[in-house]
């Protein structure tokens, strides 16, 4: 007996049922006619009536039952898929076994041929696996047939074993497949054992940049591999062999990159069962299938419904399972084009949502930042952590990097959330450039002119006219904001005795917001013509930028340069007003050293003593001008409360190791 659990057989099952459903259903006496009449009222008198409901409340459980079989027959059918994938994977475990197997067998037989021909090859053996192949041969012949040093192929050890749970982890999660696989295997074979790399699978190497698994440089390396060793000329398999064995180890990285995604995100809870079937469905129509069944809808809908999907893109996968699945002419290559283009932008919002949620938890805030909850200003709320989730997604502050000195700069601040307005008498302000008025706000003490563009962006960005009402008493009674002085600080000074100062007014209702805005959107750092906030400086490789230059100063240590970076552009500098954009027009001209020293109370501290080689753009790496040491305010100086210096060397391990 053959059990068929196919589509098509679904889609049977269900006309069966809507054949019976379309049909005119009626009551008995409307059955009956004109003959009805007739009865007058004996059908009461009789108690017949009280029968005839029962009837009609039969054909309405007859509609019912077809609406739950209808349910009862999907669950069936998804059960039997995923017992279909389970038993499928299993089957793959024992092919990947027997292709182990295999390569021991093979591996083995090359090394007794080597043997018989007087060849000193070895094959070092390890619990029954091949684990190093390591080919000492004098002459080996390749395209030169030069002597070539020894060489020590992918192994079948731990380092395979590694790179095989996560093509099986990514084939489980529909990332990559067959042809995928199949390719990964003759790479790993060339690689190994082969001469020549053939290609037979090239539809998989398609596959895999396709789906942005194989950046294009590594794609263009394989190709011109295969046709140096597929061709006549000289070449040196060794140099391609180690170029294939890098390309191999970034293709296999980039795959345990994506499959972590869903990893992660279920492991938190930011996705469920529903999601990840349904993520897999998508994958499945975008890689090999015709039609897209979204048998899992229910993931759809979660997706959505939690904010992991534009409705513009929940839309069109609506739009492109009602073609697929209906009559009418469509091109199934444009259709896999937006349904890819899709799935990359559900990644992308679930890897930053999983990001935020890694850092941003009471765990965090007081295990690895040193907070106390309990300690914390009223100002900022209760639901300050949930609020603070929300905003950085909202302003895009989803870098790992950028997040933790995000983190770093609000905590010493504020004092680890103890203050959410700055912390000074009166006669503390004289020498400032800002006032009382403009004193620090929020979890950045944001300051004077800050404020004043803080407002104007929050006018900007609202549709509610009383709060424009207020920002504009607020923004109208800024003076002294151009260019604050000592003498001429920035303040901020209006008519309506009712409102709060403008430092309090954001440290009670912008305390997180004001912070976002300051490190994603304030443009402090003006680049090559471009104008790039804290969050973008920290997010770009300033050593890519600067490869080419020249010198290279001794700062070896990036995230500390990057820190270092933010520091200035937040608290400025003591010995010279360096703006965050010369620092990293700078870039590879900073000279940084580190001295231990003993405060009286015994308390140990490093000192970084900085040196930047000035120069006025970066169109020539050589046009350096007279070199100034500085440090960002507060770096190591005992006056300040906390030493961002020693901050970051205090907390810097914590967060390398979430």
């Amino acid at each position: 007996m053959v059990r068929e659990f196919s589509e098509e057989k679904r889609q049977e099952i269900f006309r069966a049922l809507d054949e019976i459903d379309n049909r005119e259903w009626k009551s008995f006496m409307e059955w009956c006619g004109s003959s009805a009449e007739e009865f007058g009222d004996w059908p009461d008198k009789l108690a017949v009536s009280a029968y005839t409901k029962y009837v009609d409340k039969y054909h309405e459980r007859v509609l019912e039952t077809n609406e739950i079989t209808r349910n009862r027959v999907n669950t069936v059918f998804e059960n039997v898929a995923e017992i279909d994938a389970r038993y499928a994977g299993r089957m793959r475990e024992c092919q990947e076994k027997i292709k182990e197997q295999i390569a021991m067998v093979r591996t083995m037989t090359e090394f007794m041929d080597s043997m018989t021909d007087g060849n000193s090859n070895m094959a070092l053996l390890y619990g029954g696996n091949v684990s190093k192949a390591v080919d000492r041969t004098e002459s080996t012949q390749n395209g030169k047939g030069e002597q070539q040093p020894e060489v020590i192929v992918l192994d079948s050890g731990g380092g395979e074993d590694q790179a095989t749970s996560i093509i099986n982890e990514a084939e489980a999660q529909g990332i990559i497949g067959e042809p995928e696989i199949a390719f990964m295997n003759q790479l790993k074979y060339y690689i190994s054992y082969s001469d020549a790399i053939s290609f037979g699978r090239i539809d998989g190497l398609e596959a895999l940049y396709n789906n942005g698994l194989i950046s294009e440089e590594n794609y263009n390396c394989l190709l011109d591999i295969k046709e140096q060793t597929n061709g006549p000329g000289d070449y040196n398999i060794f140099d391609l062999k180690e170029q294939a064995r890098n390309v191999y180890t970034e293709i296999v990285k980039v795959i345990a990159e994506r499959t972590t995604i869903i990893v992660e995100a279920e492991a938190q809870g930011i996705i469920g069962e529903p999601e990840v079937a349904f993520m897999s469905q998508l994958m499945h129509y975008i890689r090999e299938s015709e039609s897209i069944s979204f048998g899992r809808i229910d993931g759809l809908e979660a997706l959505y419904n939690n904010g992991l999907i534009s409705e513009e893109n929940y839309n069109c996968l609506l739009d492109i399972k009602k073609q697929t699945n209906g009559p009418g002419d469509y091109n199934i290559f444009d259709l896999k084009e937006q349904a890819r283009n899709v799935y990359t932008e559900i990644e992308k919002v679930i890897a930053e949502r999983t990001t935020v949620e890694k850092y941003i938890n009471e765990a965090v805030f007081r295990n690895d930042l040193g907070w106390d909850l309990d300690k914390i200003d009223p100002r900022l709320g209760d639901n300050f952590i949930e609020e603070m989730k929300a905003l950085m997604l909202e302003y895009g502050l989803t870098d790992e990097e950028s997040i933790t000195f995000f983190l770093f700069t609000i905590s010493i601040e504020c004092e680890n959330g103890k203050y959410m307005l700055e912390q000074r008498s009166i006669a503390q302000f004289d020498g400032l450039k800002y006032t009382p008025n403009t004193c620090g706000a929020g979890l950045i003490q944001l300051t004077g002119p800050d404020q004043k563009e803080f407002l104007e962006y929050l006018i900007s960005n609202t549709e509610d006219e009383e709060e424009k009402e207020i920002l504009n008493s607020y923004i109208a009674g800024f003076k002294n904001y151009n260019k604050p002085d000592a003498k001429n600080p920035c303040d901020c000074i209006f008519k309506n005795s009712d409102l709060l100062s403008v430092a309090e007014y954001i440290s009670v209702n912008y305390p997180i917001e004001s912070a976002l805005w300051y490190w994603c959107v304030y443009e402090k750092a003006e680049i090559g013509g471009k104008s790039l906030s804290l969050n973008e400086c920290i997010e770009t490789d300033w050593n890519e930028v600067y490869k080419d230059d020249t010198y290279a100063g001794s700062y070896e240590d990036y995230k500390l340069m990057m820190f270092t970076g933010t520091q200035c552009a937040v608290n400025g500098s003591e010995f010279w007003p360096i703006g965050i954009g010369r620092f990293f027009m700078s870039w590879n001209y900073v000279e940084f050293s580190k001295d231990t020293y003993y405060d009286p109370d015994g308390g140990k501290h490093e000192d970084g003593s900085i040196t930047l080689y000035y120069r006025e753009d970066n169109t020539d790496p050589d046009d350096c001008r007279t070199a100034v040491s500085y440090k960002p305010t507060g770096w190591d100086d005992c006056r300040y409360a906390t030493k961002r210096l020693d901050f970051y060397n205090e907390h810097i391990e914590n967060f390398e190791n979430l």
